[in-house]
């Protein structure tokens, strides 16, 4: 679910020094630029229990949860030359209510976008290697049930404030003034937020909605090309990639490791042909 407000809302903390930021970018001695993207490997939490109309009966939800959809892709980028924080997650929300229902946990999905307000620290130089700590500032967002569930004409709306901590972040030199993050085999993502949104039902009606979450990002990468590289250029801006095990590489990365792999081979064929020509 989507964070809101005055507490802390659900990010992610990249341990590369991606949680929260508090220092306006306009104090950095050099400006940032670049990208921190990555996949959720968690994004969990409760939702206080609230009350519910369904077909004209009034429930209590009870205790509402929310895990990670695995069924869907859910990620998130930090766009720096933007100064924009965009998310989008797939989840599987579940409740006593729903088991008494004998309904099986509802898919849902919430998109978030919105400026972030500052990073720290506020002194980033190159060659140096830091937690990074961003700042969201009221992210807007909306969200929807897939079809064909118990709740699936319903939708939601929700405003968060987030804080994301990055840390093993290594900061490099960019073009002018500017320094870019990267990320090494160590860097990760956590961050946790409060849920303070609205749950609209098929008339318009509105029922508000709070609860607490937390996400984690970069943890799971396996040994190998993905652990090796985490950066790599997009467009000639300098990036971090935190990726779970199995998330398919960036391109450039695929290229060099399938040409790496072909090497033997293509070298095999050559000697082949050369005896054949002999």
């Amino acid at each position: 679910m989507v964070w809101r407000s005055t507490s802390i809302p659900l990010g992610i903390s990249i341990v590369l020094g991606a949680l929260g930021a508090s220092i306006p970018t306009s104090t950095l001695a050099v400006t940032l630029s670049g990208k921190i993207t990555g996949a959720y490997e968690v994004y969990e939490g409760t939702v206080d229990p609230f009350d519910i109309t369904l077909n004209g009966v009034t429930y209590n939800t009870g205790e509402v949860t929310f895990v990670l959809d695995k069924d869907k892709a859910s990620n998130f980028t930090f766009d720096f030359d933007t100064m924009t924080h965009t998310y989008t997650v797939g989840l599987l929300l579940d409740s006593p209510l729903l088991k008494s229902l004998e309904a099986p946990a509802q898919k849902f999905t919430v998109n978030l976008k919105g400026p972030i307000k500052s990073v720290e620290p506020s002194n980033l130089s190159p060659d140096s290697v830091v937690d990074l700590k961003i700042f969201s500032d009221t992210l807007l967002g909306n969200g929807f049930f897939d079809p064909n569930q118990l709740l699936s004409s319903w939708t939601y709306e929700n405003i968060q404030i987030n804080i994301t901590n990055n840390n093993q972040t290594t900061i490099v030199q960019g073009n002018d003034n500017t320094v870019s993050p990267r990320c090494s085999a160590e860097s990760e993502a956590k961050g946790e937020g409060k849920v303070d949104a609205k749950l609209i039902d098929p008339k318009g009606n509105p029922t508000p909605i709070k609860g607490k979450g937390k996400t984690k990002s970069g943890s799971q990468r396996s040994s190998g090309s993905q652990k090796r590289l985490n950066q790599f250029s997009v467009n000639n801006t300098s990036s971090c990639v935190l990726d779970v095990v199995g998330t398919p590489e960036p391109r450039e990365i695929l290229g060099s490791s399938l040409l790496l792999g072909l090497l033997p081979f293509l070298k095999k064929r050559k000697h082949l042909a050369k005896n054949c020509a002999n």
